[in-house]
């Protein structure tokens, strides 16, 4: 029994995209129903807005945003909310 877990963490370890993820990762799936209206990225942030099928980013009842912060180690909500 012991092989199967030593198996399956030699599996996880050896994907590659495991190599890509630093730091903290948020992973988020696709909800059922949704695709993915717009997407940006830069230096300072990743935004990516799922609306349902069928609907835009300019017209829409249900949408899912997530955004992501880059590099905000030493930034407090005050300071952030100061820059934005």
């Amino acid at each position: 029994m012991r092989v199967i877990p030593s198996l399956l963490a030699a599996l996880l370890f050896s994907f590659p995209a495991h190599a890509q993820l630093k730091n903290e990762n948020l992973l988020v799936a696709m909800p059922d129903g949704y695709k993915v209206g717009f997407q940006d990225k830069n230096a300072h942030q990743q935004i990516t807005e799922m609306v349902q099928d069928g609907q835009s980013v300019k017209d829409w009842t249900d949408m899912v945003t997530v955004q992501i912060f880059f590099n905000m180690t030493n930034v407090t909500p005050a300071a952030y909310k100061q820059r934005a």
